[in-house]
């Protein structure tokens, strides 16, 4: 098994050549000699009063054990890999991870939300997410926590508006009929374009 320092030291690198950065990596005994005077200061609680502008998306994380080492060394094929789902929070006032979770690679991105919604303490005043927390269940869940929450969720483009988003349209199909005006456009020039827009707004 590697060490925590060995784990450490790959993550980073693999973190670099992902982001295609030609930079030095600390080798693990170079982070041991160096941890021991390390001083690590703790997190300072937020003091600005701005709500928070959180964005919310999921990533897959591969877990490594024996048998990748296996079919390293042995050429011995993996018949099912073990991954996890990490969903993760920002602020994008200032760049800190605001909630967490992992939970198992069949969990669906939605149904994560409550979670991570009980861990911030201050009020959210925006919510961005992809397409896949489109849908009643989180548009209803943040409404009910927060007030005046903005949420921007792109919808899918086979969503179809409510039978009221002509006469008391929710936020949701506001949305779903800008994209289809939009939509409308595709493929024409410019000017064509921005005509089409000014006559459908």
């Amino acid at each position: 098994m590697y060490s925590p320092l060995r784990q450490t030291q790959g993550f980073v690198r693999s973190v670099f050549h992902l982001m295609e950065l030609v930079l030095p990596v600390p080798d693990f005994s170079i982070l041991s000699r160096r941890a021991d005077g390390l001083k690590l200061s703790n997190p300072k609680p937020r003091t600005n009063s701005e709500p928070v502008e959180l964005v919310i998306d999921s990533t897959g994380v591969k877990i490594f054990g024996a048998g990748e080492w296996q079919e390293t060394k042995h050429g011995t094929r993996i018949k099912r890999r073990t991954w996890r789902k990490l969903h993760l929070g920002l602020d994008l006032n200032t760049g800190e991870i605001v909630c967490s979770e992992l939970t198992e690679d069949n969990v669906g991105d939605p149904t994560v939300v409550p979670d991570l919604l009980d861990q911030i303490e201050d009020t959210v005043a925006t919510f961005l997410g992809d397409g896949a927390y489109d849908g009643a269940p989180v548009r209803q869940e943040l409404a009910d926590r927060f007030e005046g929450i903005e949420v921007i969720i792109p919808p899918p483009k086979t969503a179809i508006p409510g039978s009221q988003a002509t006469t008391t349209p929710t936020a949701r199909n506001r949305d779903i009929l800008a994209f289809k005006r939009t939509a409308g456009c595709l493929g024409k020039s410019k000017p064509d374009m921005a005509e089409g827009l000014e006559a459908k707004l």
